[in-house]
């Protein structure tokens, strides 16, 4: 899942090439051809296309076209899922909607442990900092999912900033019941010391009921045969196999 910072025909080529799926959104202003039109309706439309009308710049591989009226407003969304069935237009929505959560976790590997600065100069030392950082990221991650589930708060309201200064504090003043560090910040910590004193909406939780309706169940394609890739854009700039193998997807959780 990825944003439009991403959206090139040569990657999404290669993400298809090697068996990966992936959910983004459309750009605006890209040309395309319609290959199959699965569904069509005023909340709705569904299809097949070839991205890149031109043989000079075109894709290799079709998508799935996925477009959604929402508050007045049509989303257009792309997967190489192409059976609705397997992956459904909701599903093409909420799968979209979650990519703000790796940037999330992004900020707080930077911002609250550390990893904004490299301490190391070789390339053993930043990757021994990269994966003991993001052990502790697990670690911590596990110590907010408990703190929210035990006071039923969401994930979100629990701020990263103040849990690592609590956990800060406490390794400096040691309880003095004895009780251990999860134990104090599940059970006695005050909601001062963990919880957000704001969140942000950020975007929508649900589609609208008529969306829903119009998507659901998902259009019957008994007819959906393999899609033969065509010939890519002449004067492909596309990384060379060797540039490829090196190319690293990674995700935090």
């Amino acid at each position: 899942v990825f944003d439009l910072g991403y959206f090139a025909f040569p990657f999404l080529d290669y993400l298809s090439e090697r068996g990966c799926t992936f959910v983004t959104r459309m750009r605006e202003k890209t040309s395309y051809e319609v290959a199959r039109e699965l569904a069509t309706g005023p909340f709705y439309r569904d299809s097949i296309i070839w991205l890149g009308k031109h043989r000079a710049d075109r894709a290799a591989y079709p998508v799935r076209l996925v477009e959604l009226l929402i508050d007045g407003t049509w989303y257009r969304y792309l997967t190489n899922v192409l059976d609705p069935r397997q992956l459904g237009a909701s599903q093409v929505w909420a799968l979209y909607g979650q990519r703000w959560t790796i940037e999330m976790s992004f900020a707080a590997v930077k911002r609250c442990l550390g990893l904004a600065y490299l301490r190391a100069t070789h390339q053993n030392g930043i990757l021994i900092q990269v994966w003991c950082t993001l052990t502790v990221y697990q670690v911590v991650q596990d110590l907010r999912l408990e703190i929210a589930a035990r006071k039923g708060w969401k994930e979100d309201e629990v701020s990263w900033m103040k849990l690592t200064e609590s956990i800060g504090w406490y390794s400096s003043r040691p309880s003095r019941d004895g009780r251990s560090i999860r134990d104090w910040l599940v059970q006695g910590a005050s909601d001062v010391l963990t919880k957000k004193s704001g969140c942000r909406h950020r975007r929508r939780t649900a589609l609208p009921a008529e969306v829903v309706a119009a998507c659901d169940p998902p259009p019957a394609v008994p007819d959906l045969l393999p899609i033969s890739p065509r010939k890519p854009r002449q004067g492909d700039h596309r990384r060379s196999e060797k540039e490829t193998q090196d190319l690293i997807i990674a995700a935090l959780s």
